[in-house]
């Protein structure tokens, strides 16, 4: 199932529910998040590739993939996978994975 918004698409198995124009996942509340926070990072901007709302630890949230660009060791282009975590009942970060190499990229404007 895909649920979209006026920014994104998200990828869902999850069963839905619509009450009182509120969207429900386990009967929790989720929430929207703003586009400019999914593709913000603390050193730049990325592009999503993907996002997907699941069930964690029994709390829907929300995986998103994204991609930035920079230069690894300040010499060479790279495309940077990172892979974050959001609660989707309050649209609040919690967790970011990145290659353990990331303190050594500088991220493009």
């Amino acid at each position: 199932m895909t649920l979209e918004s006026k920014d994104y698409k998200i990828n869902t198995v999850l069963s839905l529910e619509l009450m009182d124009n509120s969207i429900l996942v386990s009967n929790k509340e989720i929430v929207l998040i703003d586009k400019s926070v999914l593709e913000t990072i603390y050193r730049g901007k990325a592009e999503i590739k993907s996002l997907d709302l699941i069930i964690e630890d029994s709390l829907p949230v929300y995986l998103v993939k994204k991609e930035i660009s920079g230069k690894l060791l300040g010499i060479i282009n790279i495309t940077e996978k990172i892979e974050s975590k959001y609660y989707a009942t309050t649209g609040i970060i919690y967790k970011t994975q990145k290659p353990w190499w990331d303190f050594l990229v500088l991220y493009n404007s």
